[in-house]
């Protein structure tokens, strides 16, 4: 499963020119990163779509990677749908 994820990462679009309207953020255990940490996927819910995997789910780590978008990429993104974890709030 590691070796498809990591496969799966290494196909998706890095270059943060634009975000969806509506993204879906979810957890999961990714045994390819550091002892139990959690990974963190973004998901075009209406598409069903992988959009990107994220290196853990916590508040730093998801702050750094939506900084990697402009202003104006992230203004676009209009709703979030995740679970309760507080540091997504």
């Amino acid at each position: 499963m590691s070796r498809i994820l990591l496969k799966a990462a290494s196909a998706l679009n890095s270059e943060c020119n634009y975000l969806l309207g509506h993204l879906s953020l979810d957890e999961f255990k990714f045994v390819g990163v550091e002892e139990g940490a959690m990974s963190a996927i973004l998901v075009d819910p209406h598409n069903k779509c992988l959009i990107d995997i994220i290196e853990n789910r916590k508040q730093q780590s998801l702050i750094r990677y939506f900084h990697r978008y402009s202003k104006e990429a992230r203004a676009v993104a209009k709703t979030v749908a995740m679970d309760l974890y507080s540091p997504h709030i």
